[in-house]
């Protein structure tokens, strides 16, 4: 078994990536006094739209190492389903998925940010279904009252 093909790329656009943004920050690239932004995505992505919020995860696409790490736990694959090759699939696609959750929450725009901070706050703040008083200070009171069932 070998390395997923997209999970070595995306080793390496992130290595690349978090260089040409350090040099940015630290204003030492070459040649240049303005630096553009860099959206870290893979490089096999082609045109991307950081806006095309539907689409958005298109260039994380997982689906060839899912299939593949599915085949393993079900046994099917050529390789017969080998523990240490459903651990390296399963660590590839946790990777893989890092990356593009690290990427929505660094280029998320403000109005994305402030839309769901308003509704985790709704959702806290709500007196009688809330998290703090619906759900953390029910559960406490249950085992005061022992309640709480095992």
């Amino acid at each position: 078994m070998q390395l997923n093909s997209g999970f070595t790329t995306i080793l390496t656009d992130l290595t690349t990536q978090s260089k040409l943004i350090s040099d940015s920050i630290r204003g030492t690239t070459a040649g240049s006094d303005y630096v553009e932004r860099h959206w870290m995505v893979p490089s096999t992505s082609g045109t991307f739209n950081p806006t095309d919020i539907p689409n958005l995860s298109t260039p994380f696409n997982r689906t060839a190492l899912n299939t593949e790490y599915s085949q393993q736990l079900s046994g099917s694959s050529s390789s017969g389903g080998m523990m240490g090759n459903i651990i390296v699939d399963g660590l590839q696609i946790a990777y893989m998925s890092m990356w593009e959750r690290s990427f929505r929450e660094r280029h998320k725009t403000d109005v994305r940010m402030q839309m769901h901070l308003a509704g985790r706050r709704r959702t806290h703040g709500d007196p009688t279904d809330g998290v703090h008083k619906g759900c953390v200070q029910k559960y406490v009171q249950a085992f005061l009252d022992n309640t709480v069932k095992p």
